[in-house]
């Protein structure tokens, strides 16, 4: 019995362990490829002197038709992808000009390479980038329009659900711990939900936040 008991301990101390390392690398995969993010973010912003739209303040749509949001849209003007049936596509995103006359020029950016490589298995079926936990991660666009206001987009509120991308549950982190506030106006919140996920009842101090987008 003595024996089977330690065992028994033995066998928990490793379980517990390999759980813990694993959560760990998960994080660590999570934290790096934000960092990713945000540098090819700084390359594009370096492009076209403003950052991404988010597809909630303004229409983003793939060339199939479909309307894309949230990391969607980072995985289209940074990785140059985008789903279709399923199937990743791949195109040139290209800086488009328009002369005193009205004619219009498109040029090469980055060299003609994406800002970030995307593989099939880093995206959702609905095109978004995937944290390590293997769920959505979420951007929002926090740039200023005419008037001065900060385009702020509720991520976890039903208001946002449009097809294709799935509708979230909460918390949005701005809206549990930044009292409803965008973290870096005129820049940009990027974030992943942390171990908990989308889930219902999920908390906000697991969530794994970007930082600070620098222009």
């Amino acid at each position: 019995l003595i024996v089977i008991l330690v065992i028994g301990i033995l066998m928990g101390i490793v379980a517990y362990s390999i759980t813990s390392l694993s959560e760990r690398a998960r994080l660590s995969n999570t934290e790096g490829l934000l960092d990713q993010i945000k540098s090819a973010l700084q390359s594009y912003y370096n492009d076209f002197k403003k950052f991404p739209p988010d597809g909630f303040d303004q229409t983003v749509t793939a060339p199939n038709g479909k309307a894309l949001r949230g990391t969607a849209c980072l995985a289209y003007f940074l990785g140059w992808v985008y789903r279709d049936g399923g199937k990743l596509k791949h195109f040139q995103l290209k800086k488009t000009r328009w002369d005193a006359e009205g004619n219009e020029s498109s040029t090469q950016v980055n060299e003609g390479r994406p800002y970030m490589e995307l593989k099939e298995n880093q995206l959702t079926p609905s095109g978004e980038i995937k944290d390590g936990w293997g769920n959505a991660m979420h951007y929002d666009c926090l740039e200023e329009d005419d008037n001065g206001n900060v385009q702020f987009s509720r991520q976890a509120s039903a208001s946002v659900h449009l097809p294709p991308i799935p509708k979230y549950h909460g918390p949005d982190p701005r809206t549990a711990r930044g009292a409803g506030k965008g973290f870096n106006p005129g820049r940009y919140d990027i974030w992943s939900n942390g171990p908990d996920g989308h889930e219902e009842g999920a908390k906000a101090d697991d969530d794994v936040l970007g930082g600070v987008g620098s222009k």
